[in-house]
């Protein structure tokens, strides 16, 4: 923006000030009793608490999105447990029947017991009957081992599934707990939406009558009250445009200052490269300069 430009929108934005200064004397004159006023007042209440129920009404949609999301995740969990559950008592029952099953050792000491005697036949010169009842008794070791094999792999089938419903259930009920704690902050957030909407109606119930009074008790008040609501605007609409204007302008120059900075410390060290003598304003230019490393 040229300076004439930025001249004329400062200048501007003055003008309005005024301008809405005397339209508030003359609407004050018009309204003694204040009506205008607190018309406006009850407006701005309005506009913020909508602002505030368009934000707790994002964050409760928000968290009522995620309350979703850990429900179905609860509910995929919930049908692992369910048929992990089936799984364990079938596995159990299994595991039980064999366990019942008379004379099943543990699978280790019939593996042991079976080279033990093994080796006695393979070392030993033992007579035929005495190798045909070792034989026999190795046989029938074999037998009980199989069957000993049979409740060890159930029982470690059994314990695997029973881990993982553990696990399941678990992390399900985790997944319940925070369910529960996101459910009561999204109601409070839900209520407090309520109790806001209920204030914004109650607070344009009173603009509602206020405008009626005002249009009541004079007809010069409504056109200078519309006339002031036209100029804050423009002079909010202008205000803005001239804040970054002035941001601009701060920055434009400080990069001007940089620019120059920059250009005098560079007349500074050729100074010193010549061994020119150094006057005040050149040693505060010097204090400016980066200290070169050791």
């Amino acid at each position: 923006m040229l300076a004439q430009e930025r001249h004329e929108l400062m200048q501007r934005v003055e003008d309005l000030k005024k301008e809405v200064e005397v339209l508030r004397e003359q609407l004050n004159a018009q309204d003694p009793e204040g009506l205008f006023s607190e018309r406006q007042r009850l407006g701005r209440e309005v506009r913020e608490l909508i602002k505030q129920v368009e934000a707790e009404r994002k964050d409760r949609d928000s968290m009522v999105g995620e309350i979703k999301g850990l429900k179905d995740q609860r509910d995929t969990l919930h049908e692992q447990v369910k048929k992990k559950s089936e799984e364990h008592v079938v596995l159990a029952d299994q595991k039980k029947g064999i366990s019942q099953q008379a004379g099943v050792p543990d699978p280790d000491f019939l593996r042991r017991e079976m080279r033990r005697l093994e080796y006695k036949i393979e070392t030993e010169a033992l007579p035929f009957d005495k190798e045909t009842v070792l034989m026999k008794k190795i046989k029938e070791l074999k037998k009980k081992f199989v069957e000993a094999q049979k409740v060890s792999k159930a029982g470690e089938s059994e314990r695997a599934v029973r881990k993982e419903l553990d696990v399941a259930r678990q992390q399900a009920d985790a997944l319940h707990v925070q369910v529960q704690q996101k459910a009561v902050v999204s109601q409070k957030k839900h209520e407090k939406v309520l109790e806001l909407s209920k204030k914004i109606d109650d607070l344009r119930a009173k603009e509602d009558e206020l405008s009626k009074q005002i249009h009541e008790k004079s007809a010069a008040l409504e056109p200078i009250s519309v006339q002031l609501e036209e100029k804050l605007g423009l002079l909010a609409e202008l205000s803005a445009k001239a804040q970054v204007e002035r941001k601009q302008q701060r920055s434009a120059k400080a990069q001007e200052q940089k620019r120059s900075l920059s250009e005098k410390q560079v007349l500074v060290q050729e100074k010193l490269k010549k061994g020119s003598k150094l006057t005040t304003e050149d040693l505060l230019v010097l204090q400016t300069l980066p200290e070169e490393p050791e």
